[in-house]
């Protein structure tokens, strides 16, 4: 049976911090050539924390805080982003599993994906 692929190790052991995994992924994505803000509400218990991505062009920011009508969001809780961050749970069975929820522009997280996803995986599911 084939395995959905995970992301590239986006936080290296004893580098848990979320900010750390968003500039890895802005640094992963500054040359995607997407035009896009995408929104990540990671969820902690009662608290909610949102950062987001501007991409445009050959240029990827990080920015703290919540934006209105981003192009995609992602939402999910801080363990399970830590588990897609360090390559241990695939986004695809996060999603599957309701661990993720996305909402938005799904071929743009698709190509995100694609761009972020470890050799040797499945990408796509239709």
């Amino acid at each position: 049976m084939n395995r959905f692929a995970t992301l590239r190790r986006l936080v290296e052991p004893g580098q848990p911090s979320p900010d750390s995994v968003f500039e890895t992924l802005c640094k992963s994505l500054q040359d995607s050539g997407e035009h896009a803000r995408v929104q990540f509400q990671i969820v902690g218990g009662e608290q909610r924390r949102f950062w987001r991505l501007e991409l445009a062009d050959k240029f990827c920011k990080v920015v703290n805080g919540p934006t209105e009508r981003p192009d995609l969001e992602i939402i999910t809780r801080a363990e399970n982003m830590q588990k897609m961050a360090d390559g241990s749970l695939s986004p695809i069975e996060a999603f599957a599993r309701g661990k993720m929820r996305i909402r938005g522009n799904l071929e743009l997280a698709k190509r995100l994906f694609k761009k972020l996803a470890a050799p040797g995986g499945i990408t796509d599911v239709c």
